[in-house]
């Protein structure tokens, strides 16, 4: 602290980031009181500094009535407490998501962002919210600020512009990261800690196991946070190997493409940003309705681009499917792992039913649905308006697709989204890890921002193609923002168990829908990372015999097949009795606590955004009026350059170019033909050296920063 208050910021403005014990420091006056500060952020996680809460923010709400101190938060509980406290003079604060580096939320940011615009509302208070970290594209910068973020920072997106001072081994590190090579340890203890990983990271893989079994969860979670205390290493200061623990968030894997997009001055580059953001945000402002007419509506034969999602148990009943298209939506009938002759028994007057409306069939296509290939001859027998493919990769989509039956296929990861594109299938559901039931890794933003980039980088490849975002949506204001991060359609699941028609028709019990309507934000856990199986739910007794199993098995090192079998076991039938009230064991409906106490509640995180049952009519109202935008003058009068077109010659994650080499014959520094070449090679000998000044000047032409005009970063 000393060599800031050494400092003084005469002349200009900055905000500054403290470490958290300054915050205690009587010392730190002199630094509030400094003309040049604007702003203090300090961050804070309940569970890793040992300040109480309520300490830490009366402390800040102390240091604001002098100088604006806003505290970095992602534990849920921590912002829900901040914005029910009326007497606390702290004007705004930013929130930190799942998608950031470091200490993370357990949710979302676009999941805290949509209950956070709930609470403030509810609270009647006037907060500043800030998103700190995850934003990597100008349509996700627009998306937030236009639904009334008061700003966005970025945690290393501009890292490979010119001021920034990442290593050069930093540099090409980031030049190659890609979308999954970040990771979460410690989400089961509820201080999720994301950093770098191509894999193998050691201490990446030493605290996850430490977070998995063990000791008492309050003693791994102090182990937890002390390895990280003596293992992290600054992201600047790294080398970026396997035996370093990084911070970083995702939006570092899109910092390439924003300086190929918009160059490597950092000056430069943010004001193209800025440019871009504004432009996006004036075309927002001009129509805040986007979902109330449609052409994707118009091509599903609906009136909105809304998609009830397939729900096994719940959404298998045809008189709930024919209320959500009454209402304007299509709706999704989950074939779960019904054989034919039970589709037979409860679908087969489904068109008659249906009268002509728009609906689809979700199959799981995984090799674990042993009905399979029954669910696909009847599909193919009765031609479905549409098919939802869930799960699996998109071959089943492809088939179903070239006979002429119209496909939409859940992608959850990069890799897959590539392989549905390729093969043509026209709409693709983007379904972030915030949905309900079985979930991937990335978030919706995530999804979202990679296939804005996919787009702009390989338009030909979108033709006539339609995104589809799923997770974390459930009301006006999250439906809108995914409208300005690509959306085409949206599809929900969670938002439909809060709706009359869903109990009316018998498809939900009145416990699972009150069960979501109390919860929470942070109410909802994912579960089954032992098995590959990835489930969320509401937070029950259910799922903590659940999660006890999990620690079990990696305490004891049971057989994955054993474990795999206990697993289906405890939970085999439990959403049917959430769902249903009914044990398909034994006969006869089961009182409320035993639904509680057996049941599995498959539930989205935005469970804790909902706060009341409506119709589906007034649910597609609500999303087809979207957002409270708020206007932003500064961005309206923003006239800066726009950025320039993306160089298509660049390839990118994912899509590398179609070059075949050919040759007979090879000359390089091993040899001047292919046996001296191979024989160096099996020797152990390496063509690699550096240039000799002799062939070229370094000076003239080298430079550190990749992309730098007129110069290469290579000195071999």
């Amino acid at each position: 602290m000393n060599c800031l208050h050494s400092y003084p910021f005469s002349g200009f403005k900055v905000d500054l980031k403290i470490p958290f014990p300054w915050l205690l420091e009587p010392g730190i006056e002199p630094l509030v009181e400094d003309p040049g500060i604007e702003t203090l952020w300090v961050e804070y996680h309940p569970l890793v500094h040992e300040q109480p809460m309520e300490s830490f923010l009366n402390r800040v709400s102390e240091i604001s009535r002098i100088r604006p101190c806003c505290p970095v938060l992602g534990d849920t509980h921590c912002i829900q407490e901040l914005l029910r406290e009326p007497s606390l003079a702290i004007r705004g604060f930013a929130i930190k998501g799942l998608e950031a580096s470091g200490f993370v939320s357990t949710e979302s940011v676009l999941v805290l962002y949509g209950a956070v615009r709930e609470l403030v509302r509810e609270n009647a208070r006037q907060t500043d919210i800030t998103i700190w970290g995850g934003i990597a594209t100008p349509e996700a910068c627009s998306a937030f600020l236009t639904c009334g973020a008061k700003g966005v920072v970025f945690e290393c997106l501009h890292w490979l512009t010119d001021l920034h001072p990442l290593s050069e081994m930093g540099r090409r590190s980031l030049e190659k990261l890609r979308y999954h090579q970040t990771d979460i340890a410690g989400l089961n203890l509820g201080i999720p800690y994301r950093a770098h990983n191509r894999g193998n990271a050691v201490p990446l893989k030493a605290l996850k196991d430490l977070s998995s079994g063990g000791h008492t969860a309050e003693t791994r979670r102090r182990q937890f946070i002390s390895m990280i205390a003596g293992k992290a290493v600054h992201p600047l200061d790294g080398n970026y190997t396997r035996e370093e623990l990084i911070p970083l968030g995702v939006e570092a894997a899109f910092a390439r493409d924003f300086a190929e997009r918009f160059g490597v001055r950092t000056g430069e580059a943010i004001r193209g940003l800025v440019a871009e953001t504004a432009r996006l945000h004036r075309k927002a402002t001009e129509n805040p309705r986007p979902f109330a007419a449609s052409a994707t509506a118009r091509e599903m034969g609906t009136r909105y681009p809304f998609i009830q999602g397939g729900m096994s148990s719940i959404s298998d009943v045809p008189e709930f499917a024919l209320e959500v298209a009454r209402a304007g939506g299509l709706p999704t009938i989950a074939l779960g792992f019904m054989d034919k002759e039970a589709i037979v028994k409860r679908l087969g007057d489904l068109d008659r039913l249906m009268g002509g409306q728009a609906y689809a069939l979700n199959m799981v296509s995984l090799q674990e649905n042993p009905f399979r290939n029954e669910q696909m001859e009847w599909i193919r027998e009765h031609r479905p308006p549409f098919v939802v493919i869930a799960a699996g990769e998109p071959s089943i989509a492809r088939e179903m697709a070239k006979e002429g039956i119209e496909t939409i296929y859940i992608a959850p990861t990069e890799e897959l989204l590539q392989m549905a594109l390729e093969a043509g299938i026209r709409y693709i559901v983007l379904e972030g890890c915030e949905a309900g039931g079985h979930v991937g890794h990335h978030t919706t933003l995530t999804l979202a921002q990679m296939a804005l980039l996919m787009r702009r980088c390989h338009p030909t490849l979108w033709q006539e193609k339609r995104v589809i975002l799923a997770g974390g949506i459930c009301n006006g204001d999250t439906a809108f923002m995914a409208w300005m991060l690509g959306a085409d359609a949206i599809q929900m699941g969670t938002a439909y168990l809060a709706t009359r028609e869903i109990v009316e028709t018998g498809a939900l019990t009145r416990v699972y829908q009150s069960a979501i309507m109390e919860a929470s934000l942070g109410d909802t856990i994912i579960t089954g990372e032992s098995t590959g199986l990835r489930v969320r739910s509401l937070k029950t007794p259910k799922t903590n015999a659940i999660c006890a199993l999990e620690e079990e098995f990696l305490k004891e090192g049971t057989g994955i097949l054993e474990h795999r079998r206990k697993m289906e076991e405890l939970c085999a039938g439990s959403l049917y009795i959430a769902a249903r009230g009914e044990d398909k064991c034994a006969p006869g409906i089961l009182d409320d606590r035993t639904c509680l106490e057996r049941g599995q509640f498959m539930s989205g995180a935005c469970a804790g955004t909902i706060r009341g049952v409506c119709t589906i009519a007034q649910l597609h109202h609500e999303l087809a009026e979207g957002a409270r935008i708020t206007a932003r003058p500064e961005l309206l009068r923003e006239t800066g350059k726009p950025a320039p077109p993306f160089r298509k010659s660049v390839s990118w994650q994912g899509f590398p170019e179609r070059i075949a080499i050919t040759g007979m014959s090879m000359v390089n520094a091993l040899g001047n033909s292919l046996q001296e070449i191979f024989e160096a090679s099996l020797a152990g000998k390496s063509g690699i050296t550096t240039v000799p000044p002799s062939r070229w000047g370094h000076e003239a032409y080298y430079s550190p920063v990749p992309m730098t005009p007129e110069k290469t970063y290579c000195r071999v």
